[in-house]
């Protein structure tokens, strides 16, 4: 049997100099590693991103987004997982 569930996540946006961090979304940098590549989405303006890459070693994801966004905005997160 096949049984997927939705697990959702909340993080904060920083800006640092030119880049968007997302901050919350993972505790170390091999679990943002595996956060790569995901979609993510700010519901309070309805932007959509993708997380593109890492930063440092505690967790910090690199976001780009096709609007504009602000420090502390609130990004969601919402990926399948297999259910055991």
């Amino acid at each position: 049997m096949n049984i997927k569930r939705v697990v959702s996540k909340v993080g904060m946006i920083k800006i640092d100099r030119n880049r968007v961090l997302v901050l919350g979304l993972a505790n170390s940098k091999e679990k943002a590693e595996r956060l790569i590549g995901q979609e993510i989405v700010i519901p309070e303006k309805n932007i959509r991103g993708r997380i593109k890459g890492t930063f440092g070693t505690k967790g910090y994801l690199v976001a780009e987004f096709d609007g504009e966004v602000e420090n502390r905005d609130q990004v969601l997160l919402r990926r399948l997982i297999r259910w055991r």
